[in-house]
């Protein structure tokens, strides 16, 4: 059932309002309230699309989650560089919420939900395996490059995205390349 519009402008206004106030202060010190306040809405509002701050920041993101792919297949760079370079630019977009939600003040941030999302795809996507220890290997590997690729990606963003688009998703696509054809030799 799709949402009304009111209903998708309250909750614009409520997670707009959250990113500002996790931009100021941690979410532990943030009250109903106070983001009501900040969002111009009343509690009665808030309490009838959520139950809770967290199922708010949840549904944040859920929505940052949603847009998390990974490149199985590598073997067009053009386009794989493509497909990094839009995650990239999406990142850049919504940097306030990307900073808000990578908040020290929570005990997983967005990235290592990011890094967990984005090995649950990758594992999807392995090719049947004739021995236990092959499939191990290919675990190690790939999750080794994820964690890899996600990592410069969280110190690309919190040292200011100084580095250009382009010749970031060139470096990772090269090192997921690289990975993938020593992933086919296992």
């Amino acid at each position: 059932m799709a949402e009304d519009a009111r209903v998708r402008k309250t909750k614009q206004k409520l997670s707009a309002a959250l990113v500002g106030l996790l931009l100021e202060k941690d979410f532990d010190d943030i009250s109903p309230a106070k983001l009501c306040e900040q969002a111009g809405i009343n509690r009665s509002t808030f309490y009838r699309n959520y139950k809770s701050l967290s199922q708010l920041k949840e549904e944040m993101e859920g929505k940052i989650l949603a847009g998390v792919q990974w490149p199985v297949k590598l073997t067009n760079g053009a386009a794989d560089r493509r497909a990094i370079a839009e995650q990239l630019e999406r990142l850049k977009e919504d940097r306030d919420l990307f900073t808000a939600l990578s908040s020290k003040c929570f005990r997983e941030d967005i990235f290592d939900k990011i890094r967990d999302r984005t090995i649950v795809l990758a594992r999807a996507s392995y090719p049947q395996f004739q021995t236990a220890q092959q499939t191990y290997d290919y675990d190690n590997l790939s999750t080794c490059v994820i964690c890899g690729v996600v990592g410069t990606v969280a110190i690309w963003f919190m040292t200011g995205m100084e580095q250009d688009v382009e010749s970031l998703a060139d470096f990772l696509a090269s090192r997921i390349t690289e990975t993938v054809v020593k992933l086919k030799r296992v």
